[in-house]
């Protein structure tokens, strides 16, 4: 069963780590694309709006902007002699669940922040608090996956999170690149992330900026687990620059050992108050560390004439859905 979508991109911040990159020229051609499909239709969803403010919608309602986004994406990799592989998150992992709760919560929120916009007359707000309240549900998912496939496009379920079944593609090398908003296909291994894809002002981050901070992929993982994950909220005054300052002068594990063993030191107290023990980090770290086993997709038979008639159906220019076949 399709996982529901929450509305605002997940993942670690750890921008002042991994540095923006102009993509060079011809830096597309040969290279296979792994698409965090969640993530970058949320990014569709939230940018391509009515006049209402709502999501992009066809004459009779369905959300048709991830659509559209996904076209233009296909259209734009292959133009440039790049192919994607769209990766759909699956069943949410129980160490998700909360983020994922968390998430839904504030979209519930956000709808009636908006309903009290619209009444009293606040079109800014209402446009505000209803990019918040953006979803992607079962059938959303199934729309782009049929157009996706009838342009030819192999679309894989992961087992559970997208991005790290991304990340598996590329390090098993049926991938160069993971496409996303988010931090987590780094903190898994991906060697490059691209941002943006598909716009005119894309960029790229490089696992192997890691070592100018002269940090490992071991202390990365560690990094991210004090700053906060999809799966732990972090522990309390911990950023990316205040984590990777501590891992680089310490051993992580042994003032975790100390601070279980009742050590005194601000930062025995401070993983004690957020009840952050030896146990609880060897669990993130492993679970962030072993990534699910990643097969090579194989891509559907292109079908122009099934594209056509998806466009029909879906309230789509089919003129682009056949410029797709580049």
């Amino acid at each position: 069963m399709w996982q529901e979508g929450v509305a605002a991109a997940l993942g670690v911040k750890l921008g002042d780590l991994f540095p923006a990159h102009p993509v060079p020229a011809g830096w597309y051609e040969g290279k296979r694309i792994a698409v965090d499909g969640h993530n970058v239709a949320f990014r569709y969803l939230t940018s391509f709006r009515g006049k209402d403010g709502d999501v992009l919608r066809n004459k009779e309602g369905k959300a048709i902007a991830h659509l559209v986004g996904f076209v233009n994406l296909v259209r734009h990799l292959r133009e440039r002699g790049a192919e994607p592989i769209v990766i759909w998150d699956g069943d949410i992992h129980p160490k998700k669940r909360a983020t994922v709760e968390e998430r839904i919560a504030k979209r519930v929120e956000a709808a009636l922040n908006a309903q009290d916009a619209l009444e009293a007359g606040d079109k800014d707000a209402y446009a505000k608090y209803q990019r918040m309240t953006t979803y992607l549900d079962g059938a959303m998912i199934r729309d782009a996956t049929s157009v996706l496939e009838a342009l030819g496009v192999a679309v894989v379920r992961a087992p559970h999170d997208g991005e790290r079944y991304a990340a598996a593609l590329c390090l098993a090398g049926h991938a160069h690149a993971v496409a996303t908003e988010d931090y987590d296909a780094l903190v898994a291994g991906a060697p490059t992330v691209l941002r943006k894809a598909g716009s005119q002002d894309p960029w790229l981050h490089h696992f192997s900026d890691l070592a100018a901070h002269g940090l490992t992929q071991e202390q990365l993982r560690a990094v991210a687990i004090l700053s906060g994950t999809d799966w732990h909220p972090g522990v309390t005054g911990f950023g990316a620059k205040t984590a990777a300052k501590l891992v680089k002068a310490h051993d992580l594990r042994s003032l975790l050992r100390d601070a279980d063993a009742g050590a005194a030191g601000k930062h025995a107290e401070r993983f004690r108050a957020d009840g952050f023990t030896l146990a609880l980090f060897d669990e993130l770290d492993i679970y962030i560390r072993d990534l699910p086993p990643a097969h090579g997709p194989l891509a559907p038979r292109p079908d122009p004439e099934r594209a056509t008639r998806l466009a029909a159906e879906l309230g789509l220019d089919p003129a682009r859905l056949l410029a797709c076949y580049c």
